[in-house]
């Protein structure tokens, strides 16, 4: 080859990639197109439009303050999130006065993310325009990333973008010739595998889970493809340890303090996350769902309601599993056509698990979820089994645009279009057969195209109380709560000086009337009082998700809770923040009191660590911490450890002999974090070392 033929060979792929990329880019800009407006919020995006006053900190907390239900709650088993939760911090810092509760980066990186994905999946595979064209609409389109997008689930659908980048690093490094794959190229290929899945770990742990077992069936369809000999069963252990070395070794940071400190019954690992009854309850999708790509909630998105199956989403699998009809050979540019003959084979049996798996507990052989979810390490995750959509998403985009092609190519299908018209072209045949394509899919997810979709695809209008309300609170620097009744709005405020307490979330009950009956109750004016509630609110519920009956909205539910608080004798109600009723308590306790006195002295060092000056006495005091009892709080004396007990508010109470002067509150779990995270910079960092060693010599 010439100098000039090369320099044309290389002008024409790039140019051909630049296309793929476009193709990827107006795709997914034409879904998305309802994001322009910068208006993004949605039940599960877990921030407020106010810029609530977070901390962040470089080392993650093993205890969360001021999330979930205001009364905190242990974290560390969920500190991979801390990277992703940061993420608007660090935007904030490239992009200058960037407000840290803006959630618009995350969707940025997200379309970022996606198209890669489709440009990785294009080249790796070879795609044509026309099925880049095809796979773009099913990995940017399908109804189950429609709705995590729609409910703005942040995690999920950056992980999911992801995932599709690192499928195809995991396809490229594991098809590969065992008989000639040299040790260093082996190590080399599994420590890049590993830290692809370490990454994806940070951002959503569950789908860099899903990702790791697709990871495990290459490497089993390698090992069975290349004929199970001692050599290639050592090089596909080898692979595995050192993979699974690097992943693990930089997930030891939460890892450690969670093997060391067992789940007490709170947070990620309560009852709610990890029963069997459960995981019985968010099986939505059946098996017709799931093989049909239809998400159980599509299209509105109202959590728990379900539908029949619409005929039109039958035609996503039988055009996909058509594509073993086609005996497609996948032909890659390096000749190892041994190899990759098992892709299609591969993505049907992911397909084909991912559906089993997405169902759930739902028939047929809804058992053998329950029996994964109770022995398998890992599964307690996916209590939620729509996650598994990840996997037939995967292997739609493969599987479909090999089908459409093969539609075009046949030559049945070919000699009956020309028994009609016997002078069409070739090309001509293939545009017809993606438009035919483009009209059936395009109708499945319809809403999408009309804008009827909820959630991040509606505009909405934020009533301005609650940024009222922010304002108000975050110019008060004294520590207090505010109590929701009966849950908080996603649109409340709340900070590390005030947190927002959600009732029915405290109480673990979902009733409204529960809440009532509860705060009506002669007990409840003593333990808001030493929850350190001062303000209680009843949300305005403009997204009409609370106050509801029969799935709408119900003003005289509203009125009820508002005529239930006005009646309640220890509650003063304060003028109106325009709509928002707000009521103030006639006592509140501070976060840390000693007794009755709660002007107590204490210094904040973090949501794990205080340090509190105690006046002398000669007799045992009962120092409280107001935050959901948990046995791995310690009062650090210089005489020893204090453990607490519960009290009958379920908070945190220390009996402090006479003598003590000062003491240090401290979570126990934190320390073993910080070990651990200690542990995963030095083995990760030497992991990379040896990747670049690797890489140059």
């Amino acid at each position: 080859m010439t100098i000039t033929e090369g320099k044309q060979l290389a002008t024409g792929t790039i140019g051909k990639r630049l296309t793929v990329l476009g193709v990827a880019i107006l795709i997914v800009l034409f879904i998305y197109r309802f994001w322009l407006s910068g208006n993004l919020y949605a039940g599960d995006i877990g921030i407020s439009p106010w810029n609530d006053q977070f901390e962040y900190q470089l080392i993650p907390s093993s205890w969360d303050s001021y999330s979930s239900t205001g009364l905190g709650e242990p974290s560390y088993s969920v500190a991979w999130l801390h990277i992703i939760n940061t993420f608007p911090r660090l935007a904030g810092s490239i992009l200058g006065n960037f407000p840290e509760s803006n959630v618009f980066p995350y969707f940025v990186l997200y379309l970022i993310l996606l198209c890669l994905g489709i440009y990785r999946i294009s080249t790796v595979f070879r795609f044509s325009l026309h099925q880049t064209y095809v796979s773009a609409l099913v990995i940017a389109s399908n109804s189950y990333i429609l709705m995590v997008t729609a409910g703005g689930q942040r995690t999920i659908m950056i992980a999911y973008a992801l995932a599709f980048i690192i499928a195809t690093e995991l396809i490229r490094n594991t098809i590969s010739d065992l008989s000639v794959t040299s040790f260093r190229t082996d190590v080399k290929n599994s420590i890049w595998c590993g830290l692809l899945l370490l990454v994806l770990s940070n951002i959503d742990l569950r789908i860099a889970y899903i990702m790791f077992l697709v990871y495990g069936w290459l490497l089993i369809i390698r090992l069975a493809a290349a004929g199970l000999s001692f050599r290639n069963i050592w090089h596909t252990v080898r692979t595995a340890i050192f993979s699974g070395g690097v992943f693990i070794a930089g997930n030891l940071y939460w890892l450690y303090p969670t093997l060391v400190y067992p789940s007490t019954g709170s947070g990620a690992f309560s009852s709610a996350h990890t029963s069997s009854a459960a995981v019985r309850f968010f099986s939505f999708a059946d098996f017709s769902n799931a093989i049909s790509l239809l998400h159980p909630n599509w299209p509105e998105n109202i959590f728990g309601k379900t539908y029949f199956l619409r005929p039109e989403f039958l035609l996503i699998p039988i055009i996909a599993y058509s594509a073993l009809l086609f005996n497609i050979s996948f032909r890659n540019r390096v000749g190892r056509d041994k190899m990759v003959t098992w892709l299609i084979p591969v993505l049907i049996i992911i397909s084909v698990t991912g559906t089993f798996l997405a169902k759930g507990t739902k028939e047929p052989f809804g058992f053998i979820y329950i029996w994964l979810f109770s022995v398998i390490p890992g599964f307690v995750m996916f209590r939620d089994p729509t996650k598994w959509y990840v996997l037939i998403v995967l292997s739609y985009s493969v599987l479909i645009p090999f089908a459409v092609r093969g539609i075009y190519r046949s030559a049945a299908i070919r000699r009956i279009i020309r028994a009609f018209l016997p002078n069409i072209p070739d090309s001509l045949i293939a545009i017809a057969t993606v438009l035919t394509f483009t009209v059936i899919w395009l109708f499945t997810v319809r809403q999408a195209i009309t804008g009827t979709l909820t959630g991040t695809f509606a505009q909405r209008e934020i009533s301005p109380e609650y940024g009222i309300l922010a304002t108000k609170l975050t110019n008060v620097n004294e520590y207090f709560r505010t109590l929701w009744v009966p849950m908080v709005q996603r649109y409340a405020f709340r900070s590390v000086t005030h947190p927002a307490v959600d009732l029915s979330e405290a109480l673990d009950v979902s009733s409204s009337s529960a809440v009532i009956s509860w705060l009506t109750s002669s007990a409840a004016k003593e333990t808001v009082q030493h929850w350190s509630v001062r303000y209680v609110i009843v949300p305005l519920d403009s997204e009409g998700d609370i106050f509801v009956k029969d799935r709408v909205f119900d003003p005289e539910k509203f009125n009820e809770t508002v005529a239930a608080l006005d009646s309640i004798p220890w509650l003063r109600r304060i003028d109106n923040i325009g709509r928002l009723p707000v009521w103030e308590t006639y006592s509140w306790d501070n976060h840390i009191y000693l007794g009755y006195q709660s002007d107590l002295v204490y210094q904040r060092i973090n949501s794990t660590h205080f340090r509190v000056n105690i006046p002398p006495a000669d007799t045992v005091r009962e120092l409280t911490l107001s935050e959901r009892y948990d046995p791995y709080w310690s009062a650090v004396t210089e005489d020893g450890i204090i453990k607490p007990r519960r009290s009958v508010d379920n908070l945190n109470v220390f009996d402090v002999p006479s003598g003590v002067n000062s003491l240090d509150l401290k979570y126990l779990p934190q320390s073993a974090l910080e070990k651990g995270l200690m542990a995963s910079l030095i083995l990760v960092s030497a992991y990379v070392v040896l990747y670049i060693l690797l890489k140059i010599f």
